[in-house]
């Protein structure tokens, strides 16, 4: 009785304070991202937008989403871990946190992977969101959470179709599921050890142009440490303090985000360990977060942005594809086809682009993703109820 008080109260606590360095990152990964992807809203400038990525790739905002997701699944879930190792107490713990999961992720991933499945069907003269029956394979590899296994082998193959980044997802969603399973594995106390290890196997290992890549889950395990160290004693001895000051800070943040941006260059990436400092740097802004501080925030310009954008990242990254693919289409049927499209209309697409994108965004976080990350919370709560019985 006592145990489900203090975990009642501890549930409440957990949203009394907004980590706004933590939405801050969220941000910052959903920029990185967008801009990675650019290439697919200007068609006559890929060659060129391509030809920028190998001084300015931006993949590694993918890695920091990873870090970030790993910090918080762990940080909201924590002190609720049951000391005992009964099926019943795995259960308890379990499947309130798959279900909160799966209503938090599935019902939006879903809209957009049929969106575009239907778009590609209605749409398919222009051929601009693939063959049909590519987007309609890797929608069912997504749902069946393995876009990253098929995504490895579409992308080589060049028939992904339209649906590119549900690959990391996948991933996610695959840690997800496993995550229960580590902590019953393993005792609360040797938990760090067993996340460290994870890092430390993938740290080395040379992830580009293979399965490797798409399979990582150093950053997010990474992510996971910091946030079980996070209620050590020592973690708090460790505060760095002197980021307070705006003098500090600033140099400090711009020197981790633009070895973010130097990392992701293809000059660094035939270095064999270089997604793994990706992780490392990844891990390093999310320990600045942890305190939430605001050391990654100084000013209240960013604040209130990164507020906007990181409630709605998740949105975002499943949005800005379509987007872009939606804009291409307009401008295709308007214009009759592709012909004579040149930089100039460069203003005009990312002006559509960009209000196709915050329009499905705002539609997504608004009517599916928010209110039903908040029904699965209430299903969730409900079931543990039941099994508390």
């Amino acid at each position: 009785m006592m145990q489900k008080k203090f975990r009642a109260i501890h549930t409440k606590g957990l949203h009394v304070k907004k980590n706004i360095d933590i939405e801050f990152l969220r941000s910052i990964a959903i920029v990185f991202v967008i801009y990675a992807h650019l290439y697919n809203l200007f068609p006559w400038g890929q060659l060129t937008i391509l030809s920028t990525y190998k001084y300015l790739d931006l993949w590694t905002g993918v890695d920091l989403f990873f870090c970030v997701s790993g910090y918080i699944i762990t940080t909201s879930v924590i002190k609720t871990i049951p000391e005992n190792r009964t099926l019943l107490s795995a259960a308890r713990f379990s499947i309130p946190f798959w279900i909160k999961r799966a209503w938090r992720l599935w019902p939006s991933a879903w809209v957009f992977l049929s969106l575009t499945t239907i778009l590609s069907v209605a749409f398919s003269s222009s051929g601009i969101w693939g063959r049909p029956f590519e987007n309609i394979t890797y929608q069912i590899y997504a749902m069946l959470h393995m876009a990253n296994f098929y995504g490895f082998e579409c992308k080589i193959n060049g028939t992904c179709g339209a649906n590119q980044v549900y690959w990391s997802l996948s991933l996610e969603e695959q840690f997800y599921f496993l995550f229960p399973l580590i902590i019953f594995i393993f005792k609360k106390k040797y938990l760090p050890y067993a996340f460290l290890f994870i890092f430390i196997i993938q740290f080395p290992m040379d992830r580009g142009g293979s399965i490797l890549g798409f399979i990582r889950s150093d950053a997010i395990s990474l992510g996971a440490l910091i946030a079980i160290l996070q209620q050590k004693r020592i973690f708090g001895i460790l505060n760095p303090e002197s980021m307070c000051k705006k003098h500090i800070s600033i140099p400090v943040l711009i020197g981790l985000l633009l070895s973010l941006v130097i990392l992701g260059n293809s000059s660094v990436t035939i270095v064999p360990f270089s997604t793994g400092l990706v992780a490392v740097v990844s891990g390093i802004l999310v320990w600045l977060a942890s305190f939430n501080k605001n050391y990654l925030t100084p000013f209240k310009f960013i604040r209130t942005t990164s507020m906007y954008l990181g409630s709605r990242s998740y949105s975002l990254y499943l949005a800005h594809i379509p987007a872009f693919f939606l804009t291409k289409e307009i401008f295709w049927r308007v214009q009759g086809g592709m012909h004579g499209l040149n930089g100039s209309y460069t203003l005009r697409y990312a002006a559509v682009g960009f209000i196709i994108l915050v329009a499905l965004t705002e539609i997504n976080y608004r009517a599916i993703e928010n209110p039903l990350r908040l029904k699965g919370r209430k299903i969730a709560e409900a079931k543990e109820s039941m099994l508390e019985k």
